[in-house]
């Protein structure tokens, strides 16, 4: 089984990957690889693939740096779980935009969102997690 150590790096480098293929994008002004009739360009190039001024693309890549680099310390959890909180909420707000206002969607970022919401559910739902087991496994008295 993975660890969660390993799990959050996986997750983070799988997102810091496509936020920087589609940063990359946006710098060169090109299209990325998408199936017909997916809605990859339309939401890239959209009035919300911008925030602060910056592109979305590039706070992906603070965020997941940021996720790769605080997963490496031990100490500093809290400041890892308040990030991955921030970057929840930031995924849950991209993808109702996709949903309600754009109604279209791009699968890279699907893929990005998906990653910061993992990451935030592991971080959060390991202790509920552990708890819950042992509740079973020893009965209340460990709780």
């Amino acid at each position: 089984m993975l660890k969660q150590k390993n799990l959050i790096f996986i997750l983070g480098l799988i997102g810091f990957l496509v936020a920087s293929y589609l940063f990359y994008l946006g710098i060169k002004n090109d299209s990325p690889f998408c199936l017909p009739d997916v809605g990859c360009d339309f939401v890239l190039k959209s009035e919300y693939s911008k925030f602060l001024g910056l592109p979305v693309a590039l706070w992906g890549v603070f965020y997941f740096g940021s996720i790769l680099i605080l997963n490496f310390f031990e100490k500093p959890k809290v400041l890892l779980k308040v990030v991955s909180s921030l970057g929840f909420i930031f995924a849950l707000y991209l993808i109702y935009l996709q949903a309600f206002v754009l109604k279209s969607f791009c699968i890279y970022c699907l893929i990005a969102d998906g990653s910061s919401i993992i990451i935030f559910l592991v971080l959060f739902l390991d202790n509920f997690l552990k708890n819950l087991v042992s509740y079973f496994k020893y009965g209340n008295k460990y709780l």
